[in-house]
């Protein structure tokens, strides 16, 4: 007679729970029985008998256990750490089988095999964790560095012919879409052709790129022939201004302009093309040499300004001092201009000599920058040196005699005064540097 059962377990409430997925359950009489239950974790386990009747009427048979073993597996209840297993298997999975022998990859393996399977067992004890965690440390650190394959010779010859033909296509002569491809494909080729340890099939993908993008390039010019223009365009990019004339010079540069515009305009036609490098040809041709600059002296105009500089504006009258100050601004100016002739420089120190020469002294008593009798402390009838008109002397001093001697002498003792004497000296250096005028004209500026 054949009875059935269940099988329960507690959990971590105390709570009684059916165990699932038990296999066995059944039982024949007077025969062991195995009921195997999947993995559980409890403290206790209960099963349930129900005998199995012939018929509702037939209460007379029972059931009953009469030998009842648990063969399991003690947990302890301390928590289990993996954290330094799942972070040596993450270490351990960056490692590559090509770069290592074959026999310490093979240990490895097992280990890092082993690691993963405790690492997922939710049973598996602290120290099953780090035994695994050893193991796996232990092959990692094992591992044989595998022997580099010498690099194979590569050939780059058709890669690097196809380089130096794109490295002859303008950029001005195809459309900007076309273009970019091509730009792309050349930088990866030339990074390519320069790599050391690029491989046979990295130069024969980057070659068959770059031939690509130059079969793709579309034209902008196609019906217009850029050749002779762009030849004279880079013999005008030779030409140095070694002393040509501005005006040639400048010419040249607008019709070279002119023309590289036209080369990158995708609407130009050949007309055009021909006009302007027509235009360049001449512009090229009409280069004109500067002739020498003149050699300016102007020892003489800088002795006359430094002579003016120094003079004293309180000795002189106003109008003759304002006639200085003009010539010598007028002197300055020509002796910084870069432009100025010979004759311009001489004729500006001549004109500077006179004005220096024609300076004329304020007289006593007169207020410097006034005019000779506009003294307002005149009294009517007296002359500016504060003598009166009327009387005797030759001049025009009042009284006779020993009077009139003494006026005299005063009148001599004022026109010895020492501004006239400064005049004088002006005058000979005004002189002289009129005279250096002539005689000096070959240092150049």
């Amino acid at each position: 007679m054949a009875n059935t059962g269940s099988n329960s377990s507690s959990n971590e409430d105390g709570e009684w729970v059916a165990a699932e997925e038990a296999q066995g359950l059944s039982c024949v009489l007077e025969e062991y029985k195995t009921v195997k239950l999947a993995n559980i974790k409890t403290t206790a386990i209960r099963m349930t008998l129900k005998p199995q009747f012939l018929s509702d009427s037939d209460p007379s048979h029972g059931v009953g256990i009469l030998e009842w073993k648990v063969y399991g597996k003690y947990v302890d209840e301390t928590e289990v750490v993996k954290d330094a297993l799942n972070a040596a298997i993450e270490e351990a999975e960056k490692r590559v089988e090509t770069d290592y022998t074959a026999e310490s990859w093979a240990d490895f393996a097992r280990a890092l095999e082993n690691a993963k399977i405790v690492a997922a067992d939710e049973n598996a004890d602290q120290t099953a964790v780090d035994e695994a965690t050893a193991l796996l440390n232990e092959a990692m650190a094992a591992l044989v560095a595998a022997e580099p394959e010498p690099p194979a010779d590569v050939d780059r010859e058709a890669l690097e012919a196809l380089i130096k033909e794109a490295e002859g296509y303008n950029r001005t002569d195809y459309t900007e879409e076309s273009w970019a491809v091509f730009a792309e494909a050349l930088t990866n080729a030339y990074s390519v052709d320069q790599n050391v340890e690029a491989t046979q099939d990295d130069v024969d993908k980057a070659a068959e790129a770059l031939q690509a993008a130059i079969d793709g390039l579309e034209e902008v010019h196609a019906d217009v022939n850029l050749e002779e223009i762009r030849a004279l365009i880079d013999e005008a990019l030779q030409i140095q201004n070694d002393g040509y004339t501005t005006e040639s010079w400048d010419a040249l540069q607008n019709a070279l302009v002119n023309a590289a515009l036209a080369v990158s305009d995708p609407d130009v036609t050949q007309e055009q093309i021909d006009q302007l490098a027509a235009a360049l040809v001449d512009a090229i041709a009409a280069l004109k040499t500067a002739e020498p600059a003149e050699e300016v002296n102007l020892a003489a105009i800088n002795a006359l300004i430094n002579v003016a500089q120094r003079l004293d504006k309180d000795n002189y009258t106003a109008e003759s001092w304002n006639a200085l100050q003009d010539a010598l601004a007028a002197a300055l100016a020509a002796a910084e201009d870069p432009e100025a002739t010979q004759d311009q420089i001489d004729k500006l120190a001549a004109a500077l000599g006179d004005a220096i020469v024609a300076l004329e002294i304020a007289q006593p008593g007169e207020d410097p920058g006034e005019e000779p009798g506009e003294n307002p402390n005149d009294k009517p009838g007296q002359t500016p040196d504060g003598n009166n008109g009327s009387g005797n002397g030759e001049n025009g001093n009042s009284g006779s005699g020993a009077d009139g001697e003494q006026n005299n002498e005063a009148a001599v003792q004022t026109g010895d005064n020492s501004p006239i004497m400064v005049y004088g000296v002006l005058v000979v250096i005004a002189a002289a540097g009129i005279i250096c005028i002539i005689g000096m004209r070959k240092r150049r500026r």
